[in-house]
């Protein structure tokens, strides 16, 4: 049995595939609601971006990316432009009524301090700034 959010979701993708479809009078719509209403939509669409935008990196940075073609398309690069953007009002600013992506500098101190010591953990917090080993090191 399918969940409510992935019946709508369906429904919305069969919707925006008809020639026909008029975003405006969607947006429009969704932006006559109350306060409470908004705010969930605004956290629909931030977590939106935030997957496209893991989407248009994978597919331009990964030889082995989702379609592996090295191309993307202007609505994934839009949204990854975006999500630089979010990112940014995630760190600045404290939201107390909106869920919004976790902030990946907020994890990383989150992690525990403990497991710093292992080789597990180490790489988030280490300030080296030395060369790496490339092949043509003399050890290699």
């Amino acid at each position: 049995m399918k969940t409510r959010e992935i019946k709508v979701a369906e429904q919305l993708v069969n919707l925006t595939e008809d020639h026909w479809f008029n975003a405006a009078i969607l947006a429009r719509y969704l932006t006559d609601q109350p306060y409470y209403t908004v705010d969930r939509i605004i956290e629909l669409l931030a977590q939106t971006i935030n997957r496209y935008a893991a989407r248009h990196n994978d597919e331009l940075d990964t030889e082995d990316g989702i379609y592996n073609s090295g191309m993307t398309s202007e609505g994934l690069f839009l949204a990854n432009e975006l999500n630089k953007t979010l990112n940014e009002l995630i760190k600045t600013y404290k939201w107390e009524n909106i869920k919004l992506p976790a902030d990946p500098d907020k994890f990383i101190r989150r992690l525990p301090k403990i497991e710093e010591q292992s080789y597990r953990h180490s790489w988030l917090h280490d300030k080296d700034t030395r060369d790496p080993v490339l092949m043509s090191h003399p050890f290699i």
